[in-house]
Parts: C-alpha cells; structure tokens; sequence
C-alpha cells in the first residue's frame, strides 16, 4: 500500500512527532511512505525515518499548499493520505477536490476544537468552521485521538465518520547516554515536565503549585521544550527567586535522556487532547500528576497508574506532586504495562484495519 503521511512542518510537537512514529512502523510493514511537510522548519526533519519519500513544500503556511498537493496526489497516486491535524486535513480534502485524486484521506484530529475556538475568534476561526462542516464528512474518516475529542467532532458538527484511535508512542530507550543537569546532582528529587512553551501546556501554573510544594518538600522542576512563553515564565520563576529550584534547558530531541533520571512527571496543560510525553513518562514506570484534561483521562484510567488534578487548583496540584514524591516505586509495572498499550505495532494495526474496511 502507498501511504503519505502529511505533516505542517517538522516542529517538535507532538502531531509531528506521530506522524514520523506511523511512518517508521508503516515502512517496517512493508508499505511505501510517503512523508510530506507543507512548511520548511523545526528540529524533526532529521527524524524521518530511512526509507521514507520525503517531500517538502516550502510554503510559507498550510493555506498556501493546496496547489502542490493537488500536484502531488495527482503525481504521486498514493492509496491513502494521514493528514496531521484538522486545518491539514482540510487542505487535503480541497485538494482532492481539485485533483480528482480517488483515494482515502484520515484527518486526525489532534487538537480540541472547543479549547481553540474560545482562544480565537473573527473571521478567520469562522471559515475555518465553515470549511470543515462542508469537508470534513467527506474524509475517508476522521481520527479522534481521545474519547473527548471525538465527542467533541460528532456533538459540534455531527460526524459519523469519527472513530477513537490513540497516538502511537515509542517508548524504547534510545542509546543516548542520562542527561546531565546540576539537579539531577543535587540530591533532590526532580520532578520533570515535556511540552511547547505555550500558554495551553500550563506551565505557569505548574510553576505556582511548584513553589507551594517547595515549603513542604525538598525537590526540583525541570521543564524540557522551547516557545513563546519562555520569556513569561524565566520572569516568573526569576520574580520568586527559583533560578536554583526550576530550569528551563529547551528542546531535547530523546526525552528520555531526562526522563530516566527523574522522579515525577506533571502534565498541567490547560487543554490536552492526548499527551504523548505522559505515556513516555509511564514507561519509566514512574508516578504521574496530570490536569482533568482531554486524553489524560483516558490514559490515566485507574489510581494505581497516577492523579488526576483539576487545572487552576495549584494546592491541590502541589499536594498530588507531594504524594507522588513519597511513592515513586509504588505501581511502577502498573504504570509500564499501561503505556505497552499504546505501541507503535498496535496502533498502526488499527490504522491499517480501519483502512480496510
């Protein structure tokens, strides 16, 4: 089977970074990948996988690629195009549309329409409403990748083409040597957390429930990713003095370098539709506090596996990460098992079921 995988660009979140775990494991089963990028830029163009058809659009933003997709899929014939993230996948559809090409198009659905469209507003948001209730019924299916954001797509527009596939995560250990960072020296305990510097992850929240937790329990925070907030939060911690409690080293291509030599993760995000780096931190089998959020809630199904906190509530968050401190070795092949569900193998399986069907 001929499969292109689309992509915006080669940025390190995590729609980007699925769509190069789908193509390892779809070339490993023998199918031809195609892997294509709208825009030229981020750190994971170097992670494509050996094997894989690269093409690059190098267009300035999504919008401006309906041209060279409608050329590619009619040059390219692929059986099925996986498009990352809806706007992607509305592209997609349109340029089926003008090329006439006859295959199946996947949108999945990375992100909470609902959590979006409070941030945004005008006529922008509003034909990118209008252009997915005309074109998303059209998609071969779309992908939800948690309960909520499929109830999200069926409820808003009333999709019956909607289906639950989780995200695939690569969680075995690279050969990468454990990070080395003064607080993994200190002593202390480091609580460890992965994401864009974006207001929806909640770092400054997380930052808040940290400094509550720091007059009961002697720790550190590391918070690995780069983005936009990254001056907000380095005055925050500055403004409380934290410059020796909290880093903020910036994108790391292996989290696990950090992760196998921390003792808490935190996924505080306002809005998180999946969460890639919680079913990674689950593989070191290590506890988990995570926000009352989209997918959290489906990965973190049972106690044993970690706590869910409402977002906003920093004593309560602070509380469950003081909790988590005292037990790191409670549950750990619990928590191993848990994030073995959501293999590679096993998700592009139902990927390729769904296809035939």
């Amino acid at each position: 089977m001929k499969i292109a995988l689309l992509s915006a660009s080669f940025r390190g979140g995590g729609a980007e970074r699925v769509q190069i775990t789908l193509a390892a494991e779809f070339t490993r089963l023998g199918h031809e990948v195609h892997f294509v990028a709208f825009e030229d830029d981020g750190p994971l163009r170097d992670e494509v996988p050996e094997g894989v058809e690269l093409t690059v659009f190098g267009v300035p933003r999504v919008s401006r690629g309906i041209k060279p997709l409608t050329r590619f899929l009619k040059e390219t014939d692929p059986d099925v195009v996986i498009a990352a993230m809806v706007h992607v996948g509305t592209v997609a559809l349109a340029a089926q549309i003008l090329s006439r090409w006859k295959g199946k198009i996947l949108v999945r659905a990375d992100g909470s329409r609902r959590y979006h469209g409070r941030k945004q507003s005008g006529p922008k948001n509003s034909i990118l409403n209008c252009l997915q209730r005309l074109l998303l019924p059209k998609a071969y299916a779309v992908i939800a990748v948690s309960e909520s954001i499929a109830a999200e797509y069926r409820e808003d527009l009333g999709l019956k083409n909607c289906h639950v596939i989780y995200n695939p995560v690569a969680t075995t250990f690279g050969e990468s040597a454990p990070a080395r960072h003064p607080f993994f020296e200190s002593g202390d305990p480091v609580i460890i957390a992965i994401g864009r510097l974006t207001r929806q992850k909640g770092f400054a929240f997380l930052i808040e429930a940290f400094i509550e937790l720091t007059s009961l329990h002697n720790s550190r925070l590391i918070i690995l990713g780069e983005g936009e907030e990254r001056q907000n939060l380095e005055a925050l911690i500055a403004g409380h003095q934290l410059e020796d409690k909290v880093s903020l080293p910036g994108f790391v291509p292996d989290p696990f370098t950090y992760l196998r030599r921390s003792s808490v993760f935190a996924l505080s995000s306002e809005s998180e539709p999946f969460g890639l780096t919680l079913v990674e931190a689950l593989s070191t089998g290590m506890p988990v506090v995570c926000t009352d959020t989209e997918g959290p809630k489906d990965i973190v199904d049972n106690p044993r596996i970690g706590e869910i906190v409402s977002f906003g509530d920093t004593g309560l968050f602070a509380s469950a990460l003081g909790k988590a401190l005292n037990n790191t070795s409670v549950d750990r092949e619990a928590r191993i098992i848990r994030s073995a569900e959501f293999a590679p193998a096993r998700i592009a399986s139902e990927y390729l079921q769904l296809i035939d069907s």
